[in-house]
């Protein structure tokens, strides 16, 4: 499917993210009240709206729900085979009676899990290299950072489309409660991520690079959390359960 920026998505960019991308400090919207901060995100917008007004194709997305349980801290998905997802369990200590959050808790054999990739597609990345070519740094990063809030925006679009009302995350490969890019190759295995235009290298980055994929997880208690420090017992066990050595799974993980 090809997306046209609407006023659906730019309403639920992550401006916080956009600022830390700038290395600004503080939140939205409170840090408009800096000057510098103010004249960046009436920037964006004028893009924003200029790409509106154009019609601009912000992006391809490709997205599909299985069946699924949990087994020892493994998403199992139920896509044209078993597919195993390792999840790693937060250990750093907590007050007792914190539990240690496990994405793979949080699937319910009743519900369905949904596997994404967005991607905000060549034209994005054509524009970025464009700038930078001339020398134009500052138009540069600012499409880069704008294409990346735009393709996040989109995730949780359809993600909360997919939620009608019940609680759930979109789990991103390479965010903190899914750190091991690795996991991209199985979304490329179950969605053919050349399809919408996404490529990965040999370090399972994606290109064009403002592009995301992962995992939408429905569950009454689930919430965003980082599995933080992993310490050496799980990343033995880790390493078991996917017939590696600990010294491979450092390589990702450290």
């Amino acid at each position: 499917m090809q997306n046209k920026l609407t006023r659906q998505i730019i309403d639920i960019i992550n401006w916080n993210e956009f600022f830390h991308f700038w290395k600004f400090k503080g939140k939205y919207p409170e840090i408009l009240r800096n000057e510098e901060a103010k004249k960046l995100f009436d920037e964006a917008n004028e893009l924003l709206k200029k790409l509106q007004n154009e019609n601009f194709y912000c992006g391809e997305a490709k997205i599909e729900f299985f069946s699924a349980k949990t087994e020892n801290d493994n998403i199992i998905i139920f896509a044209d085979e078993e597919i195993t997802v390792r999840c790693l369990r937060q250990q750093t200590k907590k007050p007792d009676g914190e539990p240690y959050f496990c994405l793979a808790d949080f699937i319910c054999e009743d519900e369905k899990i949904g596997v994404f990739a967005l991607t905000s597609g060549e034209d994005f990345e054509k524009k970025t290299r464009k700038f930078a070519e001339k020398d134009d740094l500052h138009s540069s990063l600012l499409y880069a950072s704008v294409s990346q809030r735009i393709v996040e925006a989109f995730s949780k679009y359809y993600h909360n489309q997919y939620l009608n009302g019940k609680n759930g995350i979109c789990a991103a490969i390479g965010y903190p409660s899914l750190p091991d890019l690795r996991i991209i190759r199985i979304v490329d295995k179950i969605l053919n991520l050349n399809s919408i235009g996404i490529t990965l290298n040999e370090n399972c980055m994606m290109s064009p690079l403002s592009s995301v994929c992962g995992f939408y997880i429905t569950h009454p208690k689930i919430k965003h959390f980082s599995v933080g420090k992993v310490a050496e017992d799980q990343l033995l066990d880790y390493a078991k359960r996917g017939n590696e050595t600990v010294e491979e799974v450092k390589k990702w993980l450290n």
